[in-house]
């Protein structure tokens, strides 16, 4: 999963807060918000007689001071999120050289390694595409209505007349045109933050669950091979076999057991851990 991973520690660390040196990441995203939520509040006061707009307005404020605050414990707390990745990086626990003489069992537990890590990459892939997709309807929402025409209930007032992806103050103290590329730009890279948050945040629980379900799919299939294995011992002593249980035969069998065994309890520990 190095792709997927990968693009989950470039956005960890791009939002991490760092007292002694990144700064800047925090501060920018801070007063982004601030400056926007400001501006819509202002677009609500006036448009306030409009109930559509007004409390969709609301919502918006609502929405973003919600996702805003996930997005500041991570940037807080990015060891979490690391933890996370690490759990998702972890290869294979097993090493080939354990199972000299149990080719097959290797071969069905490497099979089964690859094919769901491959699974969880491919889903993963959709999940960013879908999400993606969904971000960029967010963000040109309103440009979208605008030019198919779409809002039955049109805004009144000409200074909050404008498609931003949220309803929008223009002042008339500025350019129009200036002012409306500047909010359009400001407010698309906050949606898409948190649009990003969600991409990260869904990635993450899916990746690790699916490194989890793996894990414990592997660790049944050595529960398999021990009692498939062992599913025959009890015969030897039942048909009159007890003198093999001080002979070589018996001895190599317990020998095989404990190594068995060893090997699943420790892989069970490395999945607790």
């Amino acid at each position: 999963m190095s792709q997927s991973t990968q693009l989950l520690r470039k956005y960890n660390y791009l939002l991490s807060y760092d007292n002694s040196y990144n700064t800047l990441a925090f501060l920018a995203f801070v007063t982004m918000f601030v400056l926007i939520n400001i501006n819509l509040a202002n677009a609500i006061n006036i448009e306030f007689g409009n109930a559509e707009k007004s409390t969709n307005g609301m919502i918006d404020i609502l929405v973003n001071c919600i996702l805003f605050s996930n997005l500041i414990r991570r940037m807080m707390n990015k060891e979490e999120a690391i933890e996370l990745i690490d759990v998702i990086e972890k290869q294979l626990q097993l090493d080939r050289i354990e199972f000299v003489g149990k080719e097959k069992v290797w071969l069905k537990i490497e099979k089964t390694f690859r094919e769901r890590r491959e699974h969880a990459e491919r889903m993963a892939r959709n999940l960013f595409m879908v999400l993606s997709v969904l971000g960029f309807l967010m963000v040109t929402r309103n440009k979208i209505k605008s030019i198919f025409k779409l809002d039955s209930n049109e805004l009144k007032n000409e200074s909050t007349k404008w498609p931003t992806p949220y309803i929008s103050y223009f002042s008339p103290d500025f350019d129009k045109l200036s002012f409306f590329i500047y909010m359009y730009v400001l407010q698309s890279i906050l949606p898409t933050l948190f649009i990003m948050e969600g991409i990260v945040s869904l990635s993450s629980f899916y990746l690790s669950t699916e490194k989890i379900l793996t894990d414990f799919e592997i660790f049944y299939i050595l529960l398999d091979n021990l009692s498939e294995q062992f599913s025959n011992e009890d015969e030897y002593c039942l048909n009159g076999w007890q003198d093999k249980i001080y002979g070589i035969h018996t001895s190599s069998i317990f020998v095989n057991l404990r190594r068995d065994m060893r090997r699943i309890v420790n892989f069970h520990q490395n999945i607790n851990r």
